[in-house]
């Protein structure tokens, strides 16, 4: 039998083509990833560069700063893009030959984006080492399967450290709002203001790292009084504890909310010396960037017009709206004239004796 053989060529079935067009460009996973690096800056210098996806993992503020890039919805039916110039019955083109994917080879494109902590809830910002210590655990948490629950976030050694260096890290977890929260240094920190009297150097700490709002700040007040009244205080750490809470040119909002503290607990109002100007270098933690702070904190006042109608309250609830000791009203001078608001400073000045706590050892 004789063999016939077709002089034609061979037909190729599923060669890279397509209905006979081009191959499709390489696939999009190809293409080099962008690498995305935040700079952490604290006073102005760099403290670390870190990934950002590990920061927006643990911290709120970072994620609510730099959120992710959202998908570019294209109109299109079931979901699948619409044909933009052309139709599908296009033209039958001949094979050609794919041109290699540069881009395998490129290297991550990186973009730096700048996070300076800064918080005007803040008389002073937590130190760069105190930073460190909540980024290092951040690094150290990466690790953790996604689901997993991390580790607590790193308490510092209380046997290589002071309080205030304690302080300013939980201050740094609250600034980057840390997840899951970190409830076991909170815990350490509300141990430790309230297991002995609080001291002046641990009311600082608390009021110039933390919001006042914050309850550690309130623990602390707390334990003042409570220790106060069993006679945990001399004469001389009480007079040095008053004496800061109600300096004219501190802040006023730490008095108030020491008075806040003691109303609720014993319905006595915590009265401050003198006729309370409270306009100086602390008059509003939002305003201290512009220098005067004119802007108050959450219920704060502002300056000795509502001060001295905080006294004038005080004087109507010890009274009951009767004339004081000269048979005037309240309001007047001794000559029986209209003060405008002013008070007797002579007779208001030492009411803070009556409110401080037992101070008998």
């Amino acid at each position: 039998m004789n063999s016939h053989i077709m002089d034609t060529p061979d037909v190729k079935i599923g060669s890279k083509t397509v209905n006979g067009r081009c191959a499709p460009p390489g696939p999009e996973k190809n293409q080099p990833r962008q690498q995305n690096v935040v700079v952490i800056m604290v006073h102005g210098e760099v403290v670390r560069e870190m990934d950002q996806r590990t920061l927006t993992r643990f911290s709120k503020t970072v994620a609510v700063k730099f959120p992710r890039a959202k998908a570019v919805v294209v109109a299109g039916q079931n979901g699948q893009a619409g044909i933009v110039n052309g139709s599908p019955n296009g033209e039958v083109r001949k094979a050609g030959v794919q041109k290699p994917n540069t881009n395998v080879t490129t290297a991550a494109e990186i973009v730096k984006k700048v996070f300076d902590i800064d918080d005007s809830r803040f008389w002073q910002q937590p130190s760069r080492e105190a930073v460190t210590v909540v980024l290092e655990w951040m690094e150290n948490a990466r690790a953790t399967p996604r689901g997993d629950a991390p580790p607590d976030c790193a308490i510092p050694d209380p046997t290589e450290t002071d309080f205030r260096f304690l302080c300013e890290v939980y201050a740094a977890t609250i600034i980057l709002d840390i997840r899951p929260y970190p409830r076991a240094l909170k815990r350490e920190v509300m141990d430790f203001v309230s297991s002995t009297p609080p001291s002046l150097d641990t009311l600082k700490a608390v009021h110039e790292l933390l919001p006042l709002e914050d309850g550690v700040v309130t623990r602390t007040v707390t334990s003042f009084f409570q220790h106060g009244e069993k006679g945990g205080y001399t004469r001389e750490e009480v007079a040095a504890i008053e004496e800061y809470v109600m300096d004219p040119e501190g802040d006023v909002a730490l008095w108030e909310r020491f008075g806040e503290i003691q109303k609720a607990r014993d319905g006595r109002q915590f009265t401050p010396r003198g006729h309370g100007g409270h306009r100086g270098r602390r008059a509003g933690r939002a305003g201290r960037k512009d220098g005067g702070g004119t802007a108050p904190n959450k219920g704060q006042v502002s300056g000795g017009e509502q001060n001295g109608e905080k006294q004038k309250k005080v004087e109507e609830q010890k009274s009951g709206g009767k004339q004081n000791d000269g048979g005037k009203k309240m309001g007047g001078d001794k000559n029986g004239k209209q003060a405008g608001g002013e008070k007797n400073v002579a007779e208001n000045g030492d009411k803070h004796a009556e409110v401080m706590p037992t101070i008998e050892k």
